[in-house]
């Protein structure tokens, strides 16, 4: 986990919801204020196990643990908005743009 300059903002990486799950899940609770329960590991939609992973429907295979994967997923207008619009953000965690 990386602090925020901000108590009431929780930043979340990409790469620590990946690679360390449970413990970025255990603080995105706590900074909730709602108690870990190992359901929160396991995405449902009402309560049944859901695999869906786009609030648009759209299902983008194996790209969760592959960055780069996922990276060129994206539109040259929206990788130029996150380089653009978010670059002090990214440098600041060490993302190479």
């Amino acid at each position: 986990m990386l602090p925020a300059e901000n108590a009431h903002v929780f930043i979340l990486r990409y790469e620590d919801l990946i690679e360390n799950t449970e413990a970025t899940v255990r603080a995105m609770a706590d900074f909730a204020g709602i108690g870990f329960q190992q359901s929160l590991l396991h995405p449902t939609k009402n309560g049944t196990p859901w695999s869906g992973n786009s609030s648009r429907g759209i299902i983008r295979q194996e790209i969760y643990a592959n960055p780069a994967r996922a990276r060129e997923q994206l539109s040259a207008d929206t990788i130029k908005t996150i380089e653009t619009k978010l670059a002090g953000m990214l440098s600041r965690f060490n993302y190479s743009l």
